[in-house]
C-alpha cells in the first residue's frame, strides 16, 4: 500500500482512501473545518461526541481528496451538498465527471471509496475480538449467514462474521447509491458465503485491524487502497 494515489486507473475500477484519525490534531482539523460549505458546517454543528465531529470531517476531506483525484479540481472549489437521510450530493462544474463515492467509518478509522463511474458501496468494521459473535449473529443475520459463521471456530467464526456483516451493510448502501428501495439481501446460502450477486460484485480488502468491504454495481477490474496521512489531505 501506498500513501498517496497513482494517476488515473484502467476502468472500471476504484481507490479506497483511508485515514486513521487519531493521527489528526486539533489544528489540523480546526483548518479542514474551515473548507467544509454551510450545510456540512451545519451538521458538524449537530455533533456532540468529538468522535463522531473528527470522523464527519475527515470523512468530508477524504471524500473531497477522491474527487481532486478524479476531477482535479481544488478541494475548495469541490461543492458539498447535505441531504437528510442520503449520502451528500457533490456539486462540481458541469464540464467535470462526477465520480461515485461511498463513506464509512468505525472507531478512529474513516475510509472513502470512489470510482470515475461505477456506483459502490462501503463498508469498514473495526474488529474487536471480544465481541459476542453468536448473539450478534442471531439479531441481524439469516439463518444461512449464521450458519455459515457459527459452523466455524476461533479466529475463523470472527473473520465470517465480520465478512457476512461488511458485505450485508456495503450492499444496502450500493442499493441505495443507486436510487432503489435498499433491502438487507442474504449472503449467504447452504454452500457458503456469496461475494456477488446478479447486480453486485464485492471485495474484502486487506487490513490488520479493520474488515474493508467494497460492493460495485458490476466486477471490478482494480481495487486500490491508500493509508492516507492528515498532513498529506489537501485543504485549499
Amino acid at each position: 500500500m501506498s500513501e498517496s494515489p497513482t494517476k488515473r486507473l484502467a476502468r472500471p475500477a476504484a481507490i479506497v482512501w483511508l485515514i486513521d484519525g487519531n493521527e489528526a490534531n486539533a489544528c489540523r482539523l480546526e483548518q479542514f473545518c474551515a473548507v467544509l460549505g454551510p450545510g456540512e458546517t451545519a451538521r458538524l454543528g449537530r455533533f456532540i461526541r468529538p468522535e463522531r465531529r473528527k470522523q464527519y470531517v475527515l470523512g468530508r476531506m477524504l471524500l473531497r481528496q477522491a474527487v481532486s483525484h478524479f476531477t482535479g479540481l481544488s478541494a475548495t472549489s469541490i461543492g458539498v451538498i447535505e441531504r437528510e437521510g442520503n449520502s451528500p450530493q457533490l456539486r462540481l462544474p458541469s464540464s467535470c465527471v462526477t465520480p461515485q463515492f461511498s463513506i464509512s467509518h468505525s472507531a478512529q478509522w474513516v475510509a472513502c471509496a470512489a470510482s470515475a463511474e461505477v456506483p459502490l458501496g462501503l463498508d469498514i468494521e473495526s474488529v474487536k475480538r471480544e465481541r459476542d459473535v453468536a448473539n450478534a449473529a442471531e439479531a441481524a443475520f439469516s439463518m444461512h449467514e449464521r450458519q455459515y459463521v457459527m459452523e466455524a471456530d476461533g479466529e475463523e467464526r470472527l473473520a465470517r462474521f465480520y465478512r457476512v456483516w461488511t458485505v450485508k451493510e456495503a450492499l444496502f448502501k450500493l442499493e441505495s447509491s443507486q436510487g432503489t428501495k435498499a433491502s438487507v439481501l442474504d449472503v449467504a446460502g447452504p454452500r457458503g458465503m456469496h461475494m456477488q450477486g446478479a447486480t453486485w460484485w464485492s471485495t474484502v480488502l486487506p487490513h490488520a485491524g479493520l474488515c474493508i468491504t467494497l460492493c460495485a454495481a458490476v466486477p471490478l477490474q482494480d481495487v486500490q487502497l491508500h493509508i492516507v496521512l492528515p498532513g498529506r489531505l489537501s485543504n485549499s
